[in-house]
């Protein structure tokens, strides 16, 4: 007997919450179909639940009677994919205590045949979805659910495995037969991810088939996040020809478990699927607000996907552990973007992701993960628990040639960490993989000051990242950095009631720009002697006549850097002698700190022992704009391509007068160059690459900047290209991306590269360049005559890492070099020429070690600097500061030399 909606909903009202309800043993209520408000109410017109019986559910009587197709019984099994099925249509749960069992036998077929009746179903013209829980025995390839036709003249469509022999694999499909024509087959996801359907690793999924009747596409939805959209050849005709669940007319090859099936008139959102639940919920929605980027660039909504409720009471660690498993750490290195609609996410243990994986909020005042107050593993200092742990370690081997440094990446940004009250062991935030590449826009903080650290930087191998516009309040330490292999550029930071340090760095390269603390503890603590620290521009007050603003035993160059509250500025001490463990004892005074740089200092070519100091410039901010007036999808213009040559199709977008256009995730193969002019401010991608086509010469970039403005500034965001032309006086913004290769012409303008990783730099022509977290270890930069100031660099390979000529000026501040075990001995890693240069560095030892450091060279005057220069601590050398005036020497009118 069915329960009466109103009944079940007045239950719910008093269940709801708590935290162990038992499963009601009945029959399912009928769902009453509730709407989205923007378009036609959906409509159930068939649900069969399985409760025990095979009869169907919804309104009409537009289906018959189930019956297996070789007559025999039906199995019932008390597995389910939750024991409570949350319905958003009409916003409440029903028990659910029974799914339906098929056997994978070539002898039987034990489908179930439904009879349709397409008068009452009214499904002519109109948008239809079928949707279900499945959880297969092994792998299987056959039809799973499929409206089958009568004859050629209507469709036939459904949802399906495919096993393919070339990868040894089985994927879930949908599919659909147009009339007349061959059958189309559409995974939803790609090769390597839960698309895939493994033996020995079966578990309930949730798969759906949704027809949009409106534009002509078909959908199919694999755990809610996994989609693959195709367009419909023609129209959608419908027949009689029966419904079949668990397989097909011929045959049915599907072993194990089916549950709540449904079909429903109208295209429904993941949003509006069927969600198996451990706990009955009850006027819940799964809709994510669209705030910070459009709704079809491709990101993974964490509500919409993964059941998050946002609603600061309901716990989401579920969802998150979920969302992280099926998005980070798997073996295809295809980037994820994971996107956290507003709202409070309650979590009550740690959560853990890897690589490959992009996680955004709508902005720290509108999206907050908050650990549970009092919450149990968190509650004492020797706890040490992380409430979100970023670990790439337990990721699949990538196979050889496959290695993709941008894919592998890892970025959190626009969100709140809050460790709630009584959690004195929390971590908010650890990362111990070397693949992070970027925080930004993010706020961490302790609803009542206790715990062990806001931000813990702990790589176990390498990693280079950028750390920007980071607000830590409480804790211990604000930022805790180790890793002797790592460097981090930090810009914007502030750093607000520690209890016993702003900063600390043990062993770390640390490059920061626009420090902001507010402690009476040190604000800034470095206590490896192998450690370095460059702080510029920075302001470090509140202060305590019992200790100095900067404590520092390892390398620190301070620059611009205002102290107030504190006994002194700088406390300094330099290890003297390794074996003895001598220490020399140095302080400043302060509380202005115009210029300190120690201890390591080279000088060459009459230089000064100080810094250049170049002029910086911000990045140039291009403004966001109306995602829905602004922003235009690259797959408007579709229609441009040349076959795969889409350079007709970005070049028709960008010639649109678009502001901003964007690539949702996937390749882009361009076989002509694309030149970035006119109107566009803004190209962006969610890690999407613009790709070289074998047509496209080796020796051509993918993208020519020659817009003829110098007053515009035009930027490329988490975009991958193939190499970039710069002929533009206007003014160009990387960030967040993988160009190729770039090189640069006469009369360019200004260059501004946030987090970037390059392949191969050639500055051919004189250019102003600021570069903030440069990642250059394969190739390196080439310079004659431009101007480069920079701030983190990260870089290695064979060919080393600058050579510069003709009069350039560069400054880099915080650059970690690591050798590449090929590079050729008499190479150095900086060659000079008759041009200015400074540098703040450390190496590692290599092997074998790597004894030429710096070539410079004015006129004639080479000057050697070998790895003696440096001071070595743990198999890391210093090079504290080096500088350079090695001005080109030109004839004067009277014969004389003048610089």
């Amino acid at each position: 007997m069915l329960k009466s909606p109103v009944r079940w909903l007045t239950l719910l009202v008093v269940v709801t919450g708590v935290c162990a309800v038992p499963v009601i043993a009945a029959t399912k209520t009928r769902p009453v179909a509730t709407a989205d408000k923007s378009g036609p109410k959906p409509e159930v017109i068939g649900f069969w639940r399985f409760e025990h019986d095979v009869k169907p559910e919804g309104h009409g009587a537009a289906f018959g009677p189930a019956r297996r197709m070789d007559s025999g019984v039906f199995f019932f099994n008390d597995e389910v994919p939750g024991p409570f099925i949350y319905d958003p249509l009409q916003k409440l749960s029903y028990p659910n205590s029974a799914s339906l069992s098929f056997q994978s036998d070539d002898k039987q077929n034990d489908a179930l045949e439904i009879a349709v009746n397409m008068a009452k179903a009214g499904l002519a013209g109109q948008s239809v979805t079928l949707e279900l829980f499945c959880k297969p025995n092994a792998e299987w390839s056959g039809p799973l659910a499929m409206k089958s036709r009568l004859n050629d003249a209507a469709a036939e469509w459904g949802l399906e495995a495919l096993y393919f022999e070339q990868q040894n694999q089985t994927y879930l499909h949908g599919f659909f037969t147009p009339p007349g024509a061959a059958t189309i087959h559409f995974r939803g996801g790609h090769f390597g991810t839960s698309a895939q359907v493994r033996n020995g690793t079966s578990e309930w999924r949730h798969i759906a088939f949704v027809y949009d009747a409106s534009v002509k596409t078909a959908s199919c939805y694999i755990d809610y996040y996994q989609v693959k959209t195709i367009p419909i050849p023609g129209e959608m005709k419908w027949d009689s020809g029966p419904f079949y669940i668990g397989g097909g007319r011929e045959h049915s090859s599907f072993g194990g478990k089916i549950d709540e099936v449904r079909l429903t008139k109208g295209a429904l959102r993941p949003s509006q699927f069927l969600r198996a639940r451990r706990d009955p919920l009850a006027g819940v929605s799964f809709d994510g607000a669209e705030t910070l980027l459009p709704r079809d660039c491709g990101y993974v909504d964490l509500k919409e996907s993964f059941g998050a409720l946002g609603d600061g009471k309901s716990d989401d660690t579920a969802a998150f552990r979920e969302a992280f498993r099926v998005l980070s750490n798997q073996p295809a290195l295809d980037h994820n973007t994971l996107y956290i609609p507003p709202g409070t996410y309650l979590v009550t243990d740690q959560l853990v992701s890897g690589r490959s994986l992009s996680v955004i909020g709508a902005g720290p005042d509108k999206t907050v993960i908050k650990l549970r107050d009092k919450c149990s593993g968190f509650l004492r200092p020797e706890d040490a628990h992380a409430a979100w742990k970023i670990d790439s370690s337990p990721a699949p081997t990538v196979p050889d040639g496959m290695w993709n440094e941008c894919a592998a990446g890892i970025s959190i940004c626009h969100l709140t960490i809050d460790t709630g009250k009584g959690n004195s062991g929390a971590k908010a935030l650890e990362v111990t993989s070397n693949l992070l590449r970027q925080l930004d826009d993010l706020q961490i903080r302790s609803a009542d000051g206790a715990g062990l650290v806001g931000l813990e930087l702990a790589p176990k191998t390498g990693g280079a990242a950028l750390i920007k516009n980071l607000h830590v309040k409480g804790y211990d330490y604000g930022v805790l950095a180790s890793g002797a292999d790592a460097t981090t550029t930090m810009e914007q930071i502030a750093v607000e009631g520690q209890r016993l340090g702003g900063i600390k760095n043990m062993g770390s390269i640390l490059a920061i720009r626009q420090l902001t603390s507010t402690n009476k503890a040190t604000a800034l603590m470095s206590l490896s002697a192998d450690s370095m620290v460059t702080l510029l521009d920075s302001s470090l007050k509140g202060g305590s006549k019992d200790v100095a603003a900067i404590q520092c035993e390892g390398a620190l160059c301070a620059l611009r850097v205002e102290t107030a509250g504190y006994n002194m500025a700088i406390r300094k001490r330099e290890l003297v002698d390794g074996k003895t463990m001598e220490w020399k004892d140095t302080t400043v005074a302060g509380p202005k700190i115009d210029e300190y740089c120690g201890d390591s200092i080279v000088t060459t070519h009459g230089a000064a022992a100080r810094p250049l100091t170049l002029p910086i410039e911000n990045v140039p901010e291009v403004v966001w704009g109306d995602i829905h007036k602004d922003w235009v999808n690259i797959f408007r213009f579709a229609d441009k391509k040349d076959g795969d040559d889409w350079a007709p199709a970005i070049q028709a977008a960008i010639d649109s007068g678009a502001k901003t256009i964007y690539f949702p995730a996937g390749d882009y193969g361009v076989q002509t160059a694309v030149h970035i002019r006119g109107k566009i401010e803004r190209l962006f991608g969610l890690h999407s690459r613009i790709t070289r086509s074998s047509r496209l010469p080796a020796e051509d970039a993918a993208l020519i900047f020659d817009e003829p403005g110098a007053k515009r500034v035009v930027s490329i965001e988490c975009l991958e290209f193939d190499g970039l032309r710069n002929l533009s006086p206007a003014t160009l913004v990387l960030k967040n991306t993988c160009p190729g290769h770039y090189d640069n012409t006469e009369g360019c303008g200004k260059l501004f590269m946030e987090n970037v990783v390059g392949a191969d730099f050639q500055f051919s022509q004189p250019q102003s360049v600021w570069a903030c977290q440069w990642n250059n270890e394969k190739h390196g930069i080439f310079s004659h005559g431009a101007t480069i100031w920079c701030l983190g660099l990260s870089a290695g390979g064979e060919s080393g890492v600058l050579s510069t000529e003709g009069s350039a000026s560069t400054e880099i501040f915080g650059a970690l070099v690591r050798p590449a075990s090929n590079m050729d001995q008499s190479r150095p890693f900086f060659r000079n020429t008759n041009s200015r240069l400074s540098l703040i560095y450390a190496t590692t030892q290599g092997e074998p070690p790597h004894t030429l450091q710096i070539v410079d060279t004015q006129g004639n005057d080479a000057e050697k600097i070998e790895s003696e220069k440096l001071k070595w601590l743990s198999g890391r050398g210093r090079m504290d500061l080096f500088r350079s005036d090695a001005k080109e020497e030109r004839p004067s009118d009277n014969g004389t030399t003048r610089q």
